[in-house]
């Protein structure tokens, strides 16, 4: 070889070194970089990372094991294994994972929980084997994070998700109850209702037994039962059912009489049959008898004995509210119907007159009552003891406040069944009704065969749209609505055509008497209405307190509250001698 071709296999060779120098340069850049990554994930990142040998010795962690572990540098846990930072049970079941993955080759990942004498740590770790370059194992490496707040949010959540599904099952479970409880109660209520409507109109002693008796046979089927009245000292049988007929010759009821109803308290009995009692009358069906006593005014009037097939301590219970008002019920009824007995007219006249007197308290509203519409206030003093003036504010479906007052007439009981009546058919037709001519044309249409010349009603009707701000209002034969003037000036009549109910039978010309006026309404605006008995209230000089006294009474309270102008006419009506009923409403728009 001659010497330039020594020279230029030297330069290319030099050429090579070269070439494979740049080439180990740059996988040294790469092995650095590599490295650097690798120092930084082992130095900053928040999970424990460390490396094994086969042996399961820890040959590196990072920073974040070692601070974990409270060891000053993470060199510090070479050579160590999980013995010497785990409880037993936690390192001996580490190794066996380890050790399956060497022998595998497979990862492992799993939940681990990390229990102390102070607390429970969770952790979620996943281990992988090691292979080096010959492709064999030489250990294992393992990332581990502390799960423990996910973990406990999660069973807090579990928890509060069951303790929500419990809550909501018990909520749905007394709806449920709740449901048949009130169910249950309006189907007695309604019975309750049939039944006190029925007794009502009876008067005989008799007659009152037997509706009693065969009302509480109807209410729990295929019962038996028998009535007895308390005269004095002595239990008469009024009334009974075949069975019991027949068990009354037995000595039963003796017995029951006997051993109980001396002891009886207005509170009823359940007790147990024996044996004996059902044969041969009863069949087995029958366990239970009830004792019904029934009480006026703390009086006992007398006891019923009822025997129920299915009653027993649960239906008993169930039924308690029932029975007791029904006893109630029956123990007014008999003790009234006893005193018409005894007493004949006057007493029958003043128990109803009193009866009447309480029911037509509650049909009279409140002396204040607020509506969306309007704020109205009323006072009311019958002449005696129950009174034909009519009064009601309600708002019906439409969302308009109805305001009545009425004047039937003539006094007493016949009056007040009249306004009864009224009062019944107007709240009926005002349901879906925004006009009060149209409403007073139905009311007479529906009531026309029950009046006449000597049982007319006056009527005045208004009904309050706040929405178009305006009042729809008519009278037949009514005194008529009074507008209040707030400077102190005299009130505004408001005069309409209209005559009584009961002056005219023929619809058509009824209506053609009838006279409505729209009038427009503003916020504060205040109305009054009232009925004859207060301009016909007697003064001490023998004078009619009369409209122009009414209208110079309201002038002088222009400026007040309705409830104040209520009181003051209230007031001088208290100090007056009345002939009549009296009625007064007042109501501001709001």
């Amino acid at each position: 070889m001659s010497q330039n071709e020594n020279v230029e296999s030297l330069l290319h060779r030099i050429k090579e070194l070269e070439s494979k120098c740049a080439k180990n340069e740059e996988s040294l850049r790469a092995l650095s970089l590599d490295s650097f990554y690798f120092n930084t994930l082992m130095e900053q990142i928040p999970d424990s990372i460390y490396f094994k040998d086969m042996q399961s010795r820890f040959m590196r962690v990072n920073k974040a094991w070692a601070e974990k572990h409270k060891i000053s540098s993470p060199s510090m846990a070479s050579k160590k294994t999980d013995f010497d930072f785990f409880p037993p049970e936690f390192a001996k079941q580490a190794r066996q994972d380890e050790q399956k993955i060497i022998q595998t080759g497979d990862p492992v990942s799993k939940i681990e929980k990390y229990a102390t004498d102070n607390d429970i740590s969770w952790y979620s770790s996943t281990k992988v084997p090691v292979w080096d370059f010959d492709n064999t194992i030489v250990g294992t490496c393992g990332i581990s994070r502390n799960i423990t707040i996910e973990k406990k949010t999660q069973e807090m959540l579990t928890q509060s998700n069951a303790l929500l599904e419990q809550r909501v099952k018990e909520k749905t479970e007394d709806l449920v109850t709740t449901n048949r409880l009130l169910e249950n109660r309006i189907r007695q209520l309604h019975f309750i209702n049939q039944f006190s409507y029925s007794v009502s109109h009876k008067i005989t002693v008799d007659d009152t037994c037997r509706v009693i008796l065969d009302s509480f046979c109807e209410y729990f089927p295929n019962t038996e039962g028998v009535l007895f009245q308390i005269k004095g000292k002595q239990y008469r049988q009024q009334c009974a059912t075949k069975l019991l007929g027949k068990m009354a010759d037995t000595g039963f009821v003796q017995r029951v009489l006997k051993e109980h109803v001396p002891q009886s308290s207005p509170e009823t009995l359940l007790f147990s049959l024996s044996k004996t009692d059902a044969e041969p009358y009863t069949s087995a069906t029958f366990e239970n008898a009830l004792l019904v006593p029934l009480f006026a005014d703390k009086k006992q009037m007398g006891s019923i004995i009822l025997l129920i097939p299915t009653m027993n301590e649960e239906n008993f219970e169930k039924e308690k509210y029932l029975i007791t008002i029904l006893a109630s019920v029956s123990g007014v009824s008999l003790e009234r119907a006893r005193t018409h007995a005894s007493m004949k007219e006057k007493a029958r006249y003043e128990g109803e007159m009193i009866a009447a007197q309480n029911i037509q308290k509650t049909l009279i509203p409140d002396e204040r009552s607020e509506f969306p519409q309007a704020i109205v206030e009323c006072a009311y003093r019958p002449a005696y003891e129950v009174s034909g003036d009519y009064l009601d504010c309600f708002v019906n479906d439409q969302g308009n406040l109805v305001i009545a007052i009425g004047d039937v007439c003539g006094k007493g009981v016949p009056a007040a069944l009249l306004m009864s009546m009224l009062r019944t058919t107007l709240k009926i037709y005002a349901t879906n009704q925004p006009s009060a001519a149209h409403l007073i044309v139905d009311v007479q249409k529906s009531m026309r065969d029950k009046l006449s010349l000597t049982s007319f009603i006056s009527l005045l009707c208004c009904i309050v749209d706040t929405k178009s701000m305006t009042m729809s209002y008519a009278r037949a034969g009514h005194p008529y609505l009074l507008q209040i003037d707030e400077t102190g000036a005299m009130p505004t009549t408001h005069m309409t055509k209209g005559i009584a109910l009961g002056m005219e039978f023929d619809t058509t010309i009824f209506s053609t008497l009838l006279e409505e006026k729209l009038i427009p309404i503003k916020k504060g605006d205040r109305f009054f209405v009232y009925t004859d008995g207060i301009i016909d209230a007697m003064l001490p000089d023998g004078s009619f307190f009369g409209t122009e006294r009414l209208k110079q009474l309201l002038s002088s309270h222009g400026a007040l509250d309705p409830r104040s102008v209520i009181s003051a006419i209230t007031d001088l009506i208290n100090d007056e001698k009345m002939t009549d009923d009296a009625t007064a409403l007042s109501f501001e728009i709001s």
